[in-house]
């Protein structure tokens, strides 16, 4: 769970390209820095919802930040649709003059569909499926979980997307680009190499497969690259990076595919972005082609000792001045979607 405050810096860089020219028209200047907060009512009783929120905007916060988490909720059973209770929110937000960032549920898959379609969840480095109860355990590349996906969008983009209240979108939630040894992943996987080496003696060479007979006849026998099952010594180098380029490539498509449905349904004036780790490790915010521009969590106190023994509470901030600069090149202007001011829950 995370009840943190999200902080929105808009940040402007010369030269931008058309399309940061047009992410630019999001962020007058007199508004470079809105605040806001991120709520959760799937956890709250109905009866505290308006309190909450009259709250937030006693506080002086700008926006509520919502339903990122919340798709069991929208999305009880399979094909069976509730947005009235996330009406409600809206409309309390209205009421009490705050906007809203609407976020798409893709991270978080409902219990129903582990249930009955498993093959919409990820498998790790022993070919065992992920069980629900945590985030980020999707195939993002299994075509049945992207029908789930693509039908929940478009819901939401029928229902909010033209709400002048909602001055945004999130797509997902901190996307990963976790390695998936599930078949749908195998096969995209063989997939993307197709498209890359279009012939199997270009693999073979690129790769270097004759070392320890690891020559492949065809791209029908080619794997993803398995660590856990060979060890670090019986991994080849090059398979390993093309691993990362694949997974990174997912995740930018995954992304864009979510906007690109969106787009059909919304107003010109709300955005679609996402909101990357400050440092990411297998995504890469530079591949995605639809996002309005890329935003990042800003967690400087990660509970480690990254500057000597208080680390956990002072935080390294390194972290935040690389974020800054790397995140404006996508769309010209970059903003923190997550900012925790106090220690974390995960630091030591």
């Amino acid at each position: 769970m995370k009840k943190y405050l999200i902080l929105f810096l808009a940040i402007m860089i010369s030269g931008l390209t058309v399309k940061s020219q047009d992410a630019k028209r999001f962020f007058p200047e007199k508004d470079l820095i809105t605040t806001g907060i991120y709520y959760y009512p799937e956890h709250w009783n109905e009866n505290q919802w308006e309190r909450d929120i009259r709250k937030i905007s006693e506080m002086g916060y700008e926006f509520v930040h919502i339903a990122e988490f919340a798709w069991f909720k929208m999305e009880l059973q399979d094909g069976k649709y509730d947005f009235k209770w996330l009406d409600k929110v809206v409309d309390l937000c209205v009421k009490y003059n705050l906007k809203v960032v609407m976020c798409t549920p893709s991270a978080t898959t409902p219990t129903w569909m582990r249930i009955n379609y498993p093959e919409t969840f990820i498998m790790d480095g022993h070919y065992i499926r992920a069980e629900n109860g945590t985030r980020g355990l999707e195939s993002i590349v299994n075509p049945k979980y992207r029908i789930f996906v693509d039908e929940i969008v478009t819901e939401m983009g029928k229902r909010f997307g033209q709400n002048k209240n909602v001055t945004g979108w999130q797509i997902d939630n901190e996307p990963p680009a976790n390695t998936d040894y599930s078949p749908s992943s195998q096969e995209a996987f063989r997939q993307w190499l197709k498209i890359k080496y279009i012939t199997i003696d270009a693999l073979n060479s690129a790769w270097g497969t004759a070392f320890w007979s690891q020559w492949f006849n065809s791209f029908d026998q080619v794997i993803i690259p398995n660590t856990s099952l060979v060890g670090w010594w019986g991994n080849n180098p090059h398979a390993l990076l093309d691993l990362k380029r694949y997974s990174a490539d997912a995740q930018a498509e995954f992304l864009d595919f979510q906007a690109a449905t969106l787009r059909n349904y919304i107003s010109k004036n709300q955005y679609i972005t996402t909101n990357y780790t400050a440092v990411c490790t297998g995504s890469d915010p530079r591949r995605t082609k639809k996002l309005d521009f890329a935003s990042y969590t800003a967690y400087p106190n990660g509970g480690t000792d990254n500057i000597g023994d208080q680390g956990f509470r002072l935080g390294n901030s390194k972290v935040i001045l690389f974020a800054s600069e790397y995140y404006k090149s996508v769309g010209g202007v970059s903003g923190v979607m997550e900012m925790q001011p106090g220690p974390v829950n995960w630091g030591g």
